[in-house]
């Protein structure tokens, strides 16, 4: 895409800078750049002095903020971070950098007041391809884009609790933090009533199944080869 409308007159090298996990490469001028971001880490960075600092310069050459999985972004790590990247939230406020959020699911549930607060974040500006009409969920449906959903609760008989850390980081992020999810994942009876439901599905059915984490769903692959199951 950049080569073909990014590159106005002379061609022109795209940057990428990682700024995730291990990653903490940022650029000291930005050029023709985009950061790659986790929002953990660009959360972790601003509970520093020095790292706020670093985001706010960066912030002054920012040509758009594009967030994914953006029905995330009501929680208060994106408000904090947002903030520090020069994005103005409230009635009459205008920002001088954009603000793009993608998601294939643009609310919260069925929870009024969360969606409102997901809708504001973004100015209440929605924008949806013409041709999907007034329910696109559905004509996505129709055309075999997405799935219709038979949901079932299947009980493991399992219970996890988070610790005092972990209760804290879920309200700061609104997600599970990776440490509860390997917890969960590395339940031997929990695995064992997954495992014993992959299996009694059909053999010709494509199965897609999400892990609590990368490890996770490498093991149960393994478990699935063990029995004979691709």
């Amino acid at each position: 895409i950049w080569v073909d409308r990014g590159g106005k007159g002379p061609r022109k090298i795209l940057r990428i800078f990682r700024f995730w996990g291990g990653h903490r490469a940022l650029p000291e001028v930005f050029a023709d750049g985009v950061i790659v971001a986790s929002i953990q880490k660009l959360n972790e960075t601003i509970q520093s002095d020095e790292g706020k600092d670093e985001l706010s310069r960066i912030a002054e050459d920012i040509a758009v903020i594009v967030v994914d999985e953006a029905h995330h972004a009501v929680a208060s790590s994106y408000s904090a971070v947002l903030e520090t990247l020069g994005i103005r939230f409230g009635r009459g406020t205008r920002s001088t950098t954009p603000l793009l959020g993608l998601t294939a699911t643009p609310y919260r549930g069925v929870i009024e007041e969360e969606n409102r607060r997901l809708a504001l974040r973004f100015h209440s500006q929605l924008l949806v391809p013409g041709n999907l009409g007034d329910d696109p969920l559905h004509t996505l449906r129709e055309r075999g884009v997405l799935s219709f959903i038979d949901h079932q609760i299947l009980q493991t008989g399992r219970t996890f609790r988070l610790d005092d850390e972990e209760v804290q980081r879920f309200q700061q992020m609104g997600q599970l933090p990776e440490s509860f999810l390997r917890k969960v994942g590395r339940d031997p009876q929990r695995n064992a009533r997954l495992l014993q439901e992959l299996l009694e599905m059909s053999d010709d059915w494509p199965i897609l199944c999400f892990g609590c984490s990368l490890e996770h769903a490498r093991a149960l692959a393994v478990l699935l080869r063990r029995r004979g199951r691709n």
